[in-house]
């Protein structure tokens, strides 16, 4: 009988271990996924922050809607 609750132990322990391994890796893929689209993200803004002053200056309607679809 204690074998028999020992090796379900055994059994539930590794379970339980590859299954955090395995939501490891997939939250370090998200960590990853994350970032890139952060950075993404600033940089669309920064160039936006360019683009947006350059046609207020000018005036130029071309301008306008080049922001408009970096949005």
């Amino acid at each position: 009988m204690k074998s028999r609750a020992l090796r379900l132990v055994i059994r539930v322990n590794r379970a339980t271990w590859e299954r955090v391994d395995q939501l490891q890796r997939q939250f370090a893929g998200l960590k990853t996924d994350s970032i890139y689209r952060g950075v993404r993200i600033r940089n669309d803004i920064e160039r936006l922050n360019d683009s947006l002053p350059r046609y207020r200056l000018r005036g130029e309607p071309g301008r306008k809607y080049a922001v408009y679809d970096r949005l």
